[in-house]
């Protein structure tokens, strides 16, 4: 029973998002196998838990058990219903040249890899204090978050005003199984990076029209240290990663829509990027990336109701969030001033040296190898040899968190603002760094493919 019922979870969730994949996808292409599952574990773990969260405010215990699996049972229903009604909206496909099976075989032999270092190693503190503390709480008070926690001042160390989508995945797992079962808990981080290399996979393929293009990006993740092994990794049960593999998402279907003007994708692009605020409060920073790339599209191509309906879940799931917050109480610890012309004009000083770390931590190699001397190498290439509106939609999606992340500390609240720097700035690094690597794998060279097609199916 202890591997039937977190199979039993995990089904339940993927039957959740299986629905919202299906109803998003793009109408000019079919789906691959791998991209399905990828996108349903994430809109599966966002539904569940805003499921969990809603649902909490008035159930407990097996009752919200019930009427969440409900949920997702029936928008799986309907999921599968919608693919049996159009059978060409889904492609079940296995890797058949030997190239592909070799590539998928290594990057297999990665995953499991991934898979036993997350089974192996201790979640770290922000894992076990933040996260895992959250999950534990919401499972041992029947499924939500008891609204005492958040005006608890003896908690508020414990950041009660961080969203809810990673821990309260946990307590879905938890409340399947009936105890609160940590090795599971590390498992869900090792489901991330699974996730991460199938829209590596089938974004890369996609959208540069050469299958070698995915295996080759989800190659590489493997050998980005700070992705793998470092803090806020794929291995230490913080939300960093998670956070990382949606914007991921997000930035691939932006491309595909500025590639081919698809509304799905856009529709796929902005139902990831919603979730972002959901996931960390640093979310918000990546939302408004997205967004401002969004918007830029639909000035250029007189667009206003599809960008406005691309940009407004974000918006409301994080207004929504800090109404609640508001309402109960929360204590907020502040890591950052309230934004202000005064803290702008008082703290402008601090942009150099900030930008400064920001310079040396590009050729830290033991954090991130080579990835973002080769990131300037592709960006270059791509301006010069190939000037696809996808493309340049990714390269901008790597550099503008990039560009404003050293502005953000002007505002920060530590009096040694070097200090918090130097603890933040590599784990919010994190969030352009895979989207780094689908730009690299766009730019290398390939050789004339035999067919016309821009937009392989994977």
């Amino acid at each position: 029973m202890h591997v039937i019922l977190p199979i039993a979870a995990l089904l339940a969730l993927l039957m959740g998002g299986l629905a919202v994949t299906v109803s998003l996808a793009p109408r000019s292409r079919s789906m691959g196998t791998l991209e399905v599952l990828s996108l349903s574990f994430l809109f599966g773990a966002g539904f569940v838990s805003l499921a969990c969260f809603c649902t909490s405010l008035f159930y407990r215990g097996p009752m919200l058990l019930w009427v969440v699996s409900a949920a997702c049972v029936a928008l799986g229903a309907a999921g599968v219903w919608a693919i049996l009604r159009d059978r060409s909206r889904l492609r079940l496909s296995l890797p058949s040249d030997v190239r592909t099976i070799v590539f998928s075989t290594i990057l297999a032999a990665q995953i499991a890899v991934i898979v036993w270092l997350a089974m192996r190693c201790t979640l770290g503190w922000d894992g076990l204090m933040v996260w895992e503390l959250k999950a534990r709480l919401a499972f041992l008070e029947g499924g939500g978050v008891p609204i005492g926690y958040y005006s608890d001042p003896t908690r508020a160390w414990t950041h009660p005003e961080y969203p809810h989508l990673l821990p309260l995945t946990e307590t879905w797992l938890y409340t399947w199984l009936g105890e609160p079962h940590q090795g599971y808990a590390k498992a869900i981080f090792a489901l991330f990076y699974t996730v991460a290399v199938g829209l590596l996979y089938s974004g890369a393929s996609r959208l540069s029209g050469h299958t070698s293009r995915g295996p080759l990006a989800g190659f590489l993740l493997f050998f980005v240290p700070m992705a793998v092994v470092g803090e806020g990794s794929a291995i230490s049960g913080y939300a960093d990663f998670p956070l990382v593999v949606f914007y991921l998402g997000a930035a691939i279907y932006l491309a595909e829509y500025l590639q081919t003007g698809d509304r799905g994708a856009l529709a796929l692009a902005g139902a990831l990027a919603a979730l972002l605020p959901w996931i960390k409060p640093e979310g918000i920073i990546l939302w408004l990336c997205v967004a401002v790339l969004i918007i830029v599209k639909g000035i250029r191509s007189r667009a206003s109701w599809p960008t406005f309906t691309a940009i407004l879940p974000g918006a409301l799931l994080f207004l929504g969030w800090r109404t609640f917050l508001a309402a109960v109480s929360a204590p907020q610890l502040r890591d950052f001033e309230t934004v202000s012309a005064t803290a702008l004009w008082a703290n402008l000083g601090r942009i150099p040296h900030a930008t400064q770390w920001l310079l040396v931590e590009f050729i830290n190699s033991e954090r991130w190898s080579l990835l973002w001397p080769a990131l300037g190498l592709a960006l270059i290439f791509i301006l010069a040899c190939s000037r696809r509106p996808g493309y340049l939609a990714l390269g901008a999606a790597a550099v503008l968190p990039l560009v404003i992340y050293p502005l953000i500390y002007v505002f920060s609240a530590y009096s040694q603002f070097l200090g918090h720097v130097e603890n933040s700035l590599p784990r919010w690094m994190l969030s352009p760094s895979l989207v780094a690597l689908v730009v690299i794998a766009l730019a290398v060279p390939a050789r004339p493919r035999r067919g016309p097609d821009n937009l392989r199916d994977q």
